[in-house]
Formats: structure tokens, C-alpha cells, sequence
């Protein structure tokens, strides 16, 4: 065999292979200038930074010690970008799409059997919507693909016995300080590993391993008082049942399907290929992806498409790239892999600068969006010109409008471009509750058509002028003692008994019946403004039907089978629109906020399907997604075909 590999021929081979293989480097390099852009979200992380570097410590409003990010290994190493060139959309996009290509190369040089098959599971990855999108975004999904691959290389390759276990510990320990739940990628893998060690050096392992993630959550509980990231507590308190959850997991898996059924198809790909190898070590990394993506269905997903299926994408590209395929087959496998991704909806490769201006609904019926496409024509790589600055959008711009302003407001759109914009001067309330500890630990408003990652709180009577006055006016007793011993944690002295005597009670649930008796005393029900028919609604004085948060319906009277409706409503958020037939829905239907340019009232065409026309329609329910103080509508119209 060696001489067979020492032949002309061989090295040949091999050179060529490697060519291809750097070729494949430098086009997924392309594909990430083409396609880098940066969310909303990002930007939630990036106040926190800005305010650390300012001095106001890791706070989100200065202040109050909440941890509204989820990743904070990314989080330092963007803060550590900042601090040499003091901006944060570029270094965001530089950083991640080193950090991205670094996860490309540890994969194809240490991870892959041979060139020909590190380019097979290259392209697996370059082909995939998911993995490419969040590539770049300025989340944490590039630093998670290059733990991940570290991790496979350790995991797969021959290593003194004595560091082996301790090494994979500490990258699992860093991958879950970059987001805890990522640790579920690896965790039985690990276990794997542990097992085939003797019992005393295997818990020395992993115990020197984990010092870096138990070191992070000493420091929480000191610096914020609670484990876990107030995000997590502001999803863990919607109030959904389980089942209503598990069925929007499940549309979060036919969502990736549709929009890139190239991710979906790979991971099924990647587990039956390990199912085939019938090792250990694989069998065990293929358990690994099961049980993330259980754990995806039973959260509800994501609102983004398809984010939640790269980790496990590319711990399935590894277990590929390890195949013993033969070069023939391989080669076999990567035309079809190329043929594919240029079939599905929006190739990568293909991306260019106009990705996002199509006249296409990128939010669909679930409230799942292509982020991507919702935020490029803004935040893009390729739309950043001289004398613009990045990002380039409208929330950008309110945020702006309000910088230097005191006191406490509500926030009025998305959390990241209009908070870190506004500045540090103001104290801003998130009604999701992602950065405000106290709404973070309510039930969210009932709403029968919520949307994943976006359960939106009331602000109970009073906590507004509590904050703007710094003394506690909140009018439920039970609730206003509860925030006594919150705000003691998350505002006061860090070493004060009585704020360690707040986090013990807190974190144990000893003020949980706090909590309980001011959730018993809101209304259990959804008050939905009923309007019996559109003539009803039609503009009258000009003022039209004022509603509340909690939706509006409008009873036809009849079946109507028109396929497009006119509505004149109010623009300042996006509504999703329910036509019904009876009790049983027909179809639903996402309308966008309107544009900035506007006036406070738009116009909206809303198109119902031949299919549901045809059944016909006798109610349509506005349910908005953003809890203003007063909604309106001034008319309704039914086109005729």
C-alpha cells in the first residue's frame, strides 16, 4: 500500500485533490463576501458591548445587570474585535467570516479521511442555505461550526489517552459557553468517550475540562444573579402548552424543507451514513444530532429558518467526510450534492447584491423567516457604499431619533438596531422580555396566533413610572414585592446579604407565589374586538375602528370566495391574518409592517389562495405582532376577480 501511495500516479492524484480542495476554500471565501450581512438580533449583543466599553459594565440598560445574550464566548470575542477599531458591522462580518473559514479548514484538514472527501463534505456545507446565512449575521453560529469541528478533530483522531478526554471536555465546555444548548451536539459523544476510560481519570477529565463553563456560571450568579440567560427565562415563561409547541417544531423542520430542502436532506444523509459505518465513535455522533433536533421540535424552533439546523449540519458534513466512500462514488455524490443546491429555491452561489428586494413573502404563515432576505437590502455586504453608513435601516435611524434622550420608554420595533442606536441615556423596556428581567418571568399576553421567539408581556400598571422615578409604583402589591427583591438583585451592591438573600429566594422559587397571585389576578382570556360586518368598518368620520393588542375580527355575515382583500390599517406593525369558515380556519397570511415613508395608515392588498376562495371565508381575524398601546383600521374592502 505504500509503495502504491508513494507512486507518480498516487501523489498526483493527491496533488490534484488538494488543488480542488483549496479551490473549494477560496469559492466558499467568495460565497461569503456575497452573501455577508448582519440581523437585528446581532445587535442586542452589540449594546452590551457598547456599554461595557463605555464603563456601564455587561448590562443591556445601564444600571440593571441583565444578561440579554445567550453566547457569551461570542460575545467576548466580538467585544475583543471592538476594542482595536472601535465599530461594530464590520469587524462583526470580518470576525465571522474568518472565524467561518477557519471552521472550513480544521473540517477538510483534520477532520476528512482524505481531499477528495473533505471536498465532498465542503460542499455538503456551501450548498446548505442554513449553514451559509448564518456564516455571517453577527450570531454565534460561525464560532459554534468551528468548536464543532475541533471537536471532531480530537474526537476522530488518535491522541494520548491522558489529555484526549480532557481536551474534548474543554472545547464541549466552550461550545456550551458560546450557547449552552449547543452542548447537546456533543454530549453523548462525550459520554462515549468517557465510558471507554477507567472511571477515576474519565471524572478527572471531565471535571477539568468543564472548568471554563462552571468558572462563567460563578460569575453569573455573583455579577447577575441567575444562571442562565435572562433570554431563556423570557421563552421558558410563555405559558404554550407543550403540544402547541411541539406542532410549531414541526412546521420549523417543513419550513427548511421547503425553503432549502437541502439542509433536512443532508442531515438525514449524514445519520444514515453513520448508521451504515456501525462504529461506535459515529453512532454516538449521529445520537449526538438526534437529540438536538428533538430538543429543536420540543422548544417550537426558531423564527429563523433554518438556524437551528447548521450546528447539527456540520457535525453530519464530518461524519461524511469520514466515510470510505470510494473516489468514483465521491465524485458521484459531489455532482449530485452541486446539482441540488443549484435546483433549490435561491442557490448560495447564486446570491448577489439584489437577494431580499423580490417581491416575495419572506415571513411565512408560522412566523418563520428567511432572515437573511428580510435584513440584506439593509445590512448586506454588498449594498455598503461610501458616505452610507451600516446598517442602512430604518429602525436604525428611530433609534437615532430618540440618542440622548432620558428616562424609560417602551420599545417600539425590533430590539437590536433601535437599542443600540438610541444610545445609553435611555432605559428601554423589551415587551418580549429578552433584556427586561421582570417581563422576562411573566406570562406572555395571550394570543391564540403567536409567533415563536416573540411572546410578547403587558407592562403591568405602574412599572413604567417605576423606572423612570427609581421608586417602586406598582400597583399589585404581590407583583410589587416580587420586583423589591428583583431589582435588589439585578441593580443592587453585589456583595449585599440581603441581595444574596433575594437570589437565593428567587432562584429556589420561594417568590414564585409572588409571581402566582398577580398572574391570577390578570384576565385569562383574549378580548378580541368583534366587528359584525365591513360595512361597519368602512371610513366614516376618518377615524375608523380603534382595537387593541388583542386582535381584531370582522364577521362577513356570509362565505365570500373573493381572492383579494383591500385594508386600510395602521402600519406600525406587522399583523397576521386568519381567514376562517365557522370555528375551523381556511388559510393565513402574514402582512408586513408598512414602510417607514408612510403615513401612520397604510393600504395593504392581502391575497387569499384559489383553494381557500373556492372553500370561502366568512371571518378574518387581525392579530398584531407588536402590542401598541391603540391600533386602527379605517376600511375593509372585498375586490372582485
Amino acid at each position: 500500500m505504500r509503495d502504491h501511495l508513494e507512486s507518480p500516479n498516487a501523489r498526483g492524484r493527491l496533488r490534484a485533490e488538494e488543488g480542488v480542495l483549496i479551490a473549494s476554500l477560496c469559492l466558499y471565501l467568495v460565497v461569503l463576501f456575497r452573501t455577508a450581512w448582519v440581523s437585528d438580533d446581532a445587535y442586542i449583543t452589540f449594546r452590551t458591548i457598547s456599554n461595557l466599553s463605555s464603563g456601564h459594565g455587561l448590562a443591556w440598560n445601564v444600571g440593571e445587570r441583565v444578561q440579554a445574550y445567550t453566547h457569551p464566548l461570542w460575545m467576548f470575542v466580538i467585544s475583543a474585535g471592538v476594542y482595536f477599531t472601535h465599530e461594530f458591522y464590520f469587524t462583526s462580518l470580518a470576525v465571522s467570516i474568518l472565524v467561518s473559514l477557519a471552521a472550513a479548514a480544521v473540517l477538510a484538514r483534520f477532520v476528512a479521511t482524505r481531499p477528495m472527501a473533505a471536498v465532498l463534505g465542503l460542499a455538503w456545507l456551501f450548498g446548505s442555505r442554513a449553514y451559509v446565512d448564518y456564516s455571517t449575521s453577527g450570531l454565534e453560529n460561525p464560532l459554534t461550526y468551528l468548536l464543532l469541528a475541533a471537536y471532531l478533530a480530537i474526537y476522530f483522531r488518535p491522541a494520548d489517552r491522558r489529555w484526549r478526554l480532557i481536551a474534548l471536555s474543554t472545547v464541549a465546555a466552550l461550545l456550551a459557553l458560546n450557547r449552552l444548548d449547543s452542548l447537546l451536539l456533543v454530549l453523548p459523544s462525550l459520554l462515549y468517550a468517557a465510558w471507554r476510560e477507567r472511571w477515576n481519570p474519565a471524572l478527572r477529565g471531565l471535571a477539568l475540562g468543564f472548568l471554563p463553563l462552571l468558572g462563567w456560571e460563578g460569575f453569573s450568579m455573583v455579577y447577575y444573579g441567575f444562571p442562565l440567560p435572562n433570554t431563556a427565562y423570557a421563552k421558558l415563561a410563555s405559558g404554550l402548552p407543550p403540544s402547541e409547541l411541539w406542532q410549531q417544531g414541526f412546521y420549523y423542520l417543513l419550513n427548511s424543507l421547503n425553503v432549502d430542502p437541502l439542509t433536512p436532506t443532508l442531515i438525514l444523509a449524514g445519520l444514515a451514513a453513520a448508521y451504515i459505518m456501525m462504529r461506535g465513535a459515529s453512532v454516538a455522533i449521529a445520537l449526538g444530532v438526534l437529540v438536538y433536533l428533538l430538543y429543536v421540535v420540543r422548544i417550537g424552533g426558531d423564527f429563523m429558518s433554518g438556524r437551528f439546523l447548521a450546528a447539527p449540519l456540520v457535525l453530519c458534513a464530518g461524519l461524511l467526510s469520514r466515510s470510505q466512500l470510494s473516489d468514483r462514488w465521491a465524485v458521484a455524490a459531489l455532482v449530485v450534492v452541486v446539482a441540488a443546491g443549484f435546483a433549490a429555491p435561491h442557490p448560495t452561489l447564486l446570491s448577489g447584491a439584489d437577494y431580499g428586494s423580490q417581491s416575495e413573502a419572506w415571513i411565512d404563515a408560522w412566523g418563520i423567516s428567511d432572515e437573511r432576505a428580510v435584513y440584506y437590502p439593509s445590512t448586506g455586504l454588498l449594498q455598503a457604499r461610501r458616505h452610507v453608513d451600516m446598517p442602512n435601516h430604518a429602525w436604525v435611524h428611530e433609534g437615532l431619533a430618540i440618542r440622548g434622550q432620558a428616562g424609560a420608554a417602551v420599545l417600539p420595533v425590533g430590539a437590536g438596531f433601535f437599542g443600540f442606536f438610541a444610545g445609553p441615556d435611555i432605559h428601554l423596556v423589551d415587551l418580549v422580555g429578552l433584556a427586561d428581567p421582570l417581563l422576562a418571568r411573566l406570562p406572555a399576553t395571550p394570543n391564540p396566533f403567536w409567533r415563536i421567539g416573540h411572546f410578547e408581556r403587558r407592562i403591568p400598571d405602574g412599572y413604567l413610572e417605576t423606572l423612570r422615578s427609581g421608586e417602586n409604583r406598582i400597583v399589585e402589591p404581590h407583583l410589587a414585592e416580587y420586583y423589591d427583591k428583583l431589582s435588589l438583585i439585578v441593580s443592587g451592591p453585589l456583595f449585599d446579604r440581603e441581595r444574596w438573600a433575594a437570589i437565593w429566594q428567587i432562584n429556589l422559587g420561594a417568590a414564585d407565589s409572588l409571581l402566582r397571585a398577580y398572574v391570577d389576578s390578570l384576565p385569562r382570556t383574549v378580548s378580541i374586538h368583534e366587528v359584525e360586518r365591513p360595512e361597519s368598518v368602512r371610513e366614516a368620520s376618518g377615524e375608523g375602528i380603534v382595537f387593541s393588542p388583542d386582535g381584531l375580527r370582522i364577521l362577513f355575515g356570509r362565505a365570500e370566495h373573493a381572492r383579494r382583500l383591500r385594508l386600510r390599517l395602521d402600519r406600525r406593525t406587522a399583523y397576521l391574518a386568519v381567514f376562517s369558515l365557522g370555528s375551523e380556519e381556511v388559510t393565513r397570511k402574514l402582512i408586513p409592517a408598512g414602510d417607514p415613508g408612510e403615513a401612520e395608515v397604510a393600504n395593504y392588498e392581502v391575497g387569499v389562495s384559489a383553494r381557500a376562495a373556492d372553500r370561502g371565508y366568512d371571518a378574518l381575524a387581525l392579530f398584531p405582532a407588536n402590542a401598541q398601546a391603540e391600533l386602527r383600521l379605517e376600511y375593509v374592502e372585498i375586490l372582485e376577480d
